[in-house]
């Protein structure tokens, strides 16, 4: 059944079951779970930024933003990017006879998250 606002979890999962098997199915809800966790923490992350601008901006506190680029740069090149991925990659599909769908469920999970 369709309401307003598209198609239900039920039918949207039962969709993924039948094409991605056991494998899809947990990669899309651990997909989805993972990008509703990003955005949270992304949100808490941009308000605590904000919280900091403004006791800097009253002259709370102060901050060294050269010295704390320097930390976490590395973090954020291209490099760390790709290790953080990898890494990312290797905890979700150790052990896992069904990787390849697992990931392509993960990815459907994450565009629908």
């Amino acid at each position: 059944m369709v309401n307003d606002l598209g198609p239900m979890p039920a039918q949207v999962l039962g969709f993924f079951a039948g094409i991605l098997g056991f494998g899809g199915v947990l990669g899309f809800l651990s997909g989805y779970a993972t990008i509703k966790l990003v955005k949270m923490t992304a949100f808490f992350l941009g308000a605590v930024f904000l919280l900091i601008q403004a006791l800097v901006f009253s002259d709370i506190i102060s901050v060294n933003w050269q010295f704390l680029n320097e930390i976490c740069g590395p973090l954020f090149s291209e490099q760390g990017v790709h290790r953080w991925t990898a890494f990312l990659y290797r905890i979700l599909t150790v052990n896992l006879p069904f990787a390849g769908a697992f990931i392509t469920g993960f990815w459907l999970g994450v565009k629908k998250g």
